[in-house]
């Protein structure tokens, strides 16, 4: 689900985002959302099932939209829907749909993500706000996580129905056998982050001037920084996403503790010593290592010779805290069947879609009564996340919409910190002002 960017990849995006303005100008004119149920009777009367596209990524998440397609057109003779799934990594999606957009040729309604295309499509004016469809249907909003529906509005409108939500990258898998082997006590929900450094230490192993065990390994990318950032009371900027706050006293607390853990401690892999992650903790190279909800797969599909399990990321002095993301479903503006394509909206944000979701090996649906669902709960580790959704934190992302560019800036800062080439106070001051330098940019 994470994608770590290539300089090809991330000037792709880049692009991507320059598009975003553009985009609406390219496309065919938009029509209102009140039109949908016209243009469905228009459709209905060739005496053919009304034709909606769904673009989606190929993979996991592919086959169930298609699987829930066939399903759905089963069960709804008068429409069909038909899944067009492109190649991943997220920067090749995007760039198919934004050329999709620009050469009037996308379909009627798509999966889309919090951080890459939700919002600067939603202001360029390319999905079709679902207020109207909601009012009309009176469909209960109250099903879904309450942060999840906060940040599916943008300017008073709401643009998706929440798909899949999870907590970010607050995971600590950890490979039980060898906590067990060195008498450690297992990590739990009451973990500081001085435990989790005692224990790296201890898990540390070394052969001949050689690491052959590493005690920890974290996520150094925006998403996985602002956990020990939030936890230490610290955030990457404000609520607004206008102004940057990660040089205060208590991010910069955040951001040190994984400078100790690199350079003080050295009980971590520097990135160039990183190859394939999920291998690395499952041939037992790492012994704890910081994921989200789909480090699960991980254990289930790779882990061979030891028992292993999760816990919350430690708690700092403000707790263990996360960042909420999601991925919604939406309806492009240009599409001649909106009502036929919110039936299908609505489908996928059952609570029986968003367990199969789940079932299938990618992250749950946007509700609780999904999260909570009996089945699922009987699986530990989902149990372990399913306690952090209660207790989330939200998605804080540029007002500008350029995630894309900040998120680079941050990389290219930080990473001489991880190895160990600088220090956090070396570079924070750079950092703060080559983010504001991004954010103080015009909208995309």
């Amino acid at each position: 689900m994470k994608q770590s960017l290539s300089r090809r990849s991330f000037l792709q995006m880049t692009a991507l985002s320059s598009l975003g303005v553009a985009l609406a100008a390219c496309a065919p004119a938009a029509p209102a959302a009140q039109s949908g149920a016209a243009a469905g009777e228009a459709a209905s009367t060739t005496g053919q099932p009304t034709q909606i596209r769904f673009h989606a990524r190929i993979g996991v998440q592919g086959d169930y939209y298609t699987q829930m397609a066939e399903q759905f057109n089963a069960e709804h003779p008068d429409i069909e829907v038909i899944p067009e799934n492109f190649p991943t990594p997220n920067p090749e999606y995007f760039q198919k749909i934004s050329t999709m957009i620009a050469g009037g040729t996308i379909g009627d309604a798509m999966w889309a993500a919090s951080i890459h295309n939700y919002y600067n499509y939603a202001a360029a004016g390319q999905y079709v706000a679902l207020d109207d469809f909601i009012a009309a249907d009176s469909y209960d909003l109250g099903q879904f996580y309450p942060v999840a529906i906060d940040a599916c509005r943008f300017e008073g409108n709401i643009y998706g129905l929440p798909w899949i939500v999870h907590p970010g990258r607050i995971g600590l898998y950890y490979n039980q056998t060898a906590f067990e082997e060195a008498g450690l006590e297992l990590p739990s929900a009451d973990w500081t982050y001085d435990d989790l450094l005692e224990a790296s230490l201890a898990l540390t192993k070394q052969e001949g001037g050689q690491t052959t065990q590493w005690g920890f390994l974290p996520e150094t990318d925006y998403f996985g920084l602002v956990i020990p950032i939030r936890s230490f009371g610290g955030d990457w900027m404000n609520a607004e996403g206008t102004q940057v706050t990660v040089d205060q006293e208590a991010a910069v607390a955040g951001l040190k503790m994984f400078e100790d853990i690199h350079q003080l401690h050295q009980v971590t892999p520097t990135p160039g010593q990183i190859d394939d992650k999920p291998q690395m903790w499952a041939s037992g190279r790492v012994a704890m290592v910081q994921s989200g909800y789909w480090g699960q797969s991980w254990g289930k599909n790779f882990v061979q010779d030891f028992e292993w399990a999760v816990a919350p990321m430690p708690q700092g002095p403000e707790g263990s805290r996360s960042m909420f993301e999601f991925d919604p479903n939406v309806i492009l503006a240009t599409s001649q069947a909106p009502e036929a394509a919110w039936k299908f909206l609505k489908y996928l944000s059952t609570k029986e879609a968003g367990v199969k979701i789940a079932e299938a090996g990618s992250v749950p649906g946007g509700r609780p009564d999904v999260w909570e669902d009996e089945g699922l709960m009987s699986y530990e580790p989902h149990a372990v996340f399913t306690e952090i959704m209660k207790t989330i934190d939200p998605l804080v992302l540029p007002n500008n919409f350029r995630a894309e560019e900040l998120f680079q800036v941050a990389k290219n800062v930080l990473d001489p910190v991880w190895l160990g080439e600088k220090t956090i106070d070396d570079v924070i001051g750079e950092l703060a002002s080559a983010m504001q330098m991004v954010m103080d940019q015009p909208r995309v």
